[in-house]
């Protein structure tokens, strides 16, 4: 997920409003029959300027006031301009519940975000949405639907935009989260997340703060793949925290921990790794424990401590601090301790020397 995500954050919240506005045309329709065709209802600010449109191709009212619309399209304005549109096949609105419901394909498209999925459920009340199926998610600036395989029947094309993808979908206004449910997958040119739940939390500038991943997650960034219980990224900070069973993988190196924190760059790449906890850290056939690990990218250094020692075979070296360099295998301890067995030779650079 690029952080550049959060620009286009507040998509997500017009979308909200756009279907909640689908509820306010028949809030005082009556009569049970009553019939519309190529209906359009605008929608006014106090300075008389234009701020919603509703269109509609068919309604009907039916009995206990539910209402139903067919051939609908919401769009939103700002200063005379459309940034959001939101269509959808066919919605039932009833009158007494507050609630839009369909059981039928949604899309809103708005300021660098498109949103689809299949059915849905509006509650006007609570200023909620529920995408029941197929939940889609792309963060894109400039970009056309068709261009995003998201027109219907056209599949999904592949895209470097970020994507996000769940079974179900909630959006709280009130409570400015989103919920994605089941089967999460978040994909963009530099990084690949799958888990159980997302949560994801927006400031007041509608930008993403933080995002809260559960129920399994595996994280796939460059050559590093990383599984965890749960994680939460902290967009603003550009960091990452990773908890309970955590499993890092990459071509040298395969180490578990407790807990592990992540530092992104300007470019999104990781540049800054730090782990807590029952650390074992698997390098060339050598195996080190610590309390602590932290690794910088740029110098490609591990440095252990916390009670660090490395075993090589049978033999072990012990130190306050333990430093050595992934790709190259080279390796320093301070201060050295050692236990050697007989007829055992410990490969490490400083042993050589």
């Amino acid at each position: 997920m690029r952080f550049g995500i959060r620009d286009s954050a507040c998509g997500i919240y017009s979308a909200l409003i756009a279907m909640l506005f689908l509820s306010a045309f028949f809030v005082n329709a009556q009569e049970e029959g009553m019939e519309i065709s190529g209906f359009r209802v605008p929608e006014n600010d106090e300075q008389g300027q234009m701020t919603a449109q509703l269109f509609g191709d068919h309604a009907v009212l039916g009995s206990e006031g539910l209402v139903k619309i067919e051939g609908v399209r919401v769009e939103l304005y700002r200063e005379g301009e459309v940034v959001m549109e939101v269509e959808s096949p066919r919605c039932f609105y009833n009158q007494k519940s507050r609630e839009v419901n369909s059981d039928a394909a949604v899309s809103a498209k708005a300021e660098g975000i498109v949103l689809t999925g299949t059915g849905y459920l509006l509650d006007v009340e609570a200023r909620t949405v529920h995408v029941m199926a197929d939940s889609r998610v792309v963060f894109a600036e400039g970009v056309q639907r068709s261009e995003l395989g998201l027109e219907p029947g056209g599949g999904n094309k592949s895209t470097n935009e970020p994507v996000i993808t769940s079974k179900e979908l909630f959006l709280d206004y009130n409570g400015r989260s989103a919920r994605f449910v089941d089967s999460v997958h978040i994909s963009d040119r530099e990084l690949d997340m799958q888990s159980g739940k997302l949560d994801v939390f927006f400031s007041g500038e509608n930008e993403i703060e933080r995002a809260l991943a559960e129920s399994g997650v595996i994280l796939s960034i460059s050559e590093w793949k990383v599984a965890a219980d749960r994680g939460t990224l902290m967009v603003l900070e550009r960091k990452a925290l990773l908890e309970g069973g955590v499993q890092v993988d990459s071509k040298e190196l395969n180490m578990t921990c407790s807990t592990l924190n992540l530092s992104f760059d300007e470019n999104n790449e990781i540049n800054w790794i730090e782990a807590r906890d029952e650390i074992r850290i698997l390098n060339e056939g050598r195996e080190a424990y610590a309390g602590k690990a932290v690794y910088d990218v740029k110098t490609d250094e591990f440095l252990l401590e916390e009670n660090p020692k490395l075993v090589d075979g049978k033999s072990m070296l012990m130190g306050d601090r333990i430093r050595f360099w992934r790709t190259t295998g080279r390796m320093v301890c301070e201060p050295a301790r050692a236990v050697i067995f007989p007829g055992t030779k410990f490969e490490t650079e400083l042993f050589e020397k």
